[in-house]
């Protein structure tokens, strides 16, 4: 990643005169990382695995991690109900969608002035469960104040993060190690294309895959419509874990869990626990 800053550094100011290159810095970022990233992997790095971090390593052997989505088995979204009924329904970590407030943070989908749980709330709930809690990131520049709010908590070895994490922060070990990381956040360009119902390239998934290895990223955080066989099999060959978002489809879940995904984001986390039990990964 910094041999991509150093080249951004060097054309920016031809960049600014010119009529054809993003006059964005992190757009230009992207589009080096689109074009030239891919070759800048080695042969020798093809293929080879990077060693699983010590936060992520997990208990279960080879079990897929299951992830209660908010609002999951008709709870209400992002409240302290949801909460606790996510934390005894068998599954590993719960999710729920984080935003700032003057002191603090509340969870909620979409940002509101209304009355919302604290996020602090969440934190006292799930402390010394075993149970993960996936913070959903609805605002990029908030993942440090997070993390140390999980620190005070007692809770930051329980702590992950998805969603608007930005370029920025993903460099921090800190916060890389516990990030399922979004690739719309990653490459938001990439996101856009799929938005519009433009398939991907290869050559534009082999990029995608340079920029998480070279940031040192080892999971990848995907709606499960894009993650074909052939994309997960590739992600894992670069050594890179993938986490799908949102299954709610026995069928679509028994292949992930067949496929050896990392993580299940579902709202019927139930169903997938008692898959994964019947197929034993």
């Amino acid at each position: 990643m910094k041999a991509l800053q150093r080249v951004a550094e060097e054309f920016e100011s031809w960049g600014n005169r010119t009529s054809f290159l993003p006059k964005s810095r992190d757009l230009f970022m992207l589009y080096l990382a689109f074009f030239f990233a891919p070759l800048l992997i080695s042969q020798q790095s093809r293929g080879r695995s990077l060693p699983v971090s010590a936060f992520h390593a997990r208990s279960d052997g080879m079990h897929t991690m299951i992830t209660a989505h908010s609002g999951c088995e008709g709870r209400p979204d992002n409240s302290l109900e949801y909460v606790q009924y996510a934390l005894h329904c068998g599954a590993d970590a719960l999710e729920v969608d984080v935003h700032p407030k003057d002191d603090g943070f509340y969870i909620s989908h979409d940002p509101s002035d209304g009355a919302h749980p604290d996020l602090k709330d969440v934190f006292s709930l799930i402390r010394g469960s075993g149970v993960k809690v996936n913070c959903d990131l609805k605002h990029p520049g908030i993942e440090h104040a997070v993390l140390t709010l999980a620190q005070a908590c007692g809770v930051d070895e329980q702590l992950i993060f998805s969603g608007s994490v930005s370029l920025e922060a993903i460099q921090d070990p800190a916060i890389r190690c516990r990030t399922f990381w979004n690739i719309e956040s990653a490459m938001p360009a990439l996101y856009a294309q799929c938005e519009a119902g433009i398939p991907l390239t290869e050559e534009q998934i082999r990029a995608a895959i340079s920029l998480y290895r070279r940031c040192g990223v080892q999971i990848v955080n995907l709606y499960y419509g894009l993650c074909t066989q052939e994309r997960i099999a590739l992600l894992r060959e670069n050594g890179i874990l993938t986490s799908v978002w949102t299954v709610n489809d026995a069928s679509c879940a028994r292949q992930f869990l067949d496929a050896g995904v990392y993580n299940i984001t579902t709202r019927q986390p139930v169903m997938v626990c008692g898959l994964r039990k019947e197929t034993g990964v």
